[in-house]
């Protein structure tokens, strides 16, 4: 479909000159250019106007069809949601469904630009505008609500704690909520905001990354991480030196972020949710991602349910 719009936009372009040259002297070839991007514009804003109405969604908005693109905000250290492969490649969950949105959008998974994003910058780079949407594995808090608006859920999760595997000191939350416990943080994340709340007695050191922050445990810096279930899985299996203890707590629900402003996209964004939903797209790709988890979370979407709307958890949307 990208060779068919490309093809199209080029025929249109050597049409433009051609009248062009045919005209008076007077023609100038900034008129000429300025003719080939309008007729450009026009027929790709035709074409994905025709991909959006076959595949049943709205009509997406003028300046996300104009660009022919989604640029999404990811994260590149943030496995399985997203990070860079042994190939150098950036993969995960999220980057799957950013491909879908394009999929939807332009008939083109590969119509998507991926800006990488950390737990602290994710919501400035969306609010000043160097991204469409942010899929970085971000859940909902009624303090991001404050700043952003979030798509219907499309996964949860917990937070663990991970230690070293030589750590016996610390069995239990009850465990590191003392003055002599240390506790490493990744900014911004609600696996932060977990640690604070329960653990209100510890010390806090805070990364921006988190590598940055796995490294601080194993070079001694602190006693132990609170952070996404997720993460701290995937790390446990892959690194003997580290464990996880206990069970997930502090339950959190993930979705896509978008700017206050962007109602029309927002609606766009939960009516392609819902078609992937009913696809059970998500369910498949929590398969191939997740393939450790040994049950399905409850915020992933699955098909023959209703959608995971925000407000269906207690926020309340401002």
């Amino acid at each position: 479909m990208k060779r068919k719009i490309m093809a199209i936009a080029m025929a249109a372009a050597m049409i433009v000159g051609t009248l062009t040259g045919c005209g008076s002297a007077n023609s100038t070839v900034p008129e000429s250019s300025s003719a080939a991007e309008t007729s450009t514009t026009e027929t790709t804003t035709a074409v994905v106007e025709d991909i959006t109405s076959t595949n049943g969604l709205p009509e997406l908005p003028e300046k996300i069809k104009e660009k022919g693109k989604i640029v999404v905000g990811v994260k590149a250290d943030f496995a399985p949601f997203g990070y860079v492969d042994e190939n150098g490649n950036n993969v995960g969950y999220d980057l799957e469904i950013a491909k879908k949105l394009a999929e939807y959008a332009f008939g083109d998974p590969e119509a998507v630009d991926f800006e990488i994003v950390t737990s602290s910058n994710r919501i400035p780079y969306l609010t000043s505008n160097k991204v469409d949407l942010l899929l970085a594995s971000m859940a909902i808090t009624d303090e991001r609500l404050e700043e952003i608006n979030f798509t219907d859920i499309y996964m949860s999760t917990g937070h663990l704690i991970l230690t070293n595997a030589d750590n016996d000191k610390i069995q239990s939350l009850d465990d590191l909520n003392n003055k002599d416990m240390t506790i490493l943080l990744v900014d911004g994340t609600t696996g932060a905001s977990a640690a604070e709340k329960l653990c209100p007695d510890a010390k806090f050191l805070y990364y921006e990354t988190w590598s940055e922050t796995l490294a601080a445990l194993k070079a001694g810096r602190g006693d132990a991480i609170i952070h996404d279930e997720s993460v701290l899985y995937e790390t446990a299996a892959a690194d003997a030196s580290v464990k996880t203890i206990g069970d997930a707590f502090e339950n959190t629900w993930v979705a896509g972020g978008v700017r206050k402003e962007d109602t029309e996209w927002l609606a766009w964004l939960n009516a392609a949710f819902e078609k992937m939903q009913e696809e059970d797209f998500f369910y498949s790709e929590f398969q191939n991602w997740f393939a450790d988890w040994t049950k399905v979370p409850e915020g992933l979407p699955r098909s023959g349910q209703e959608p995971i709307t925000v407000e269906s958890k207690g926020f309340v949307v401002k």
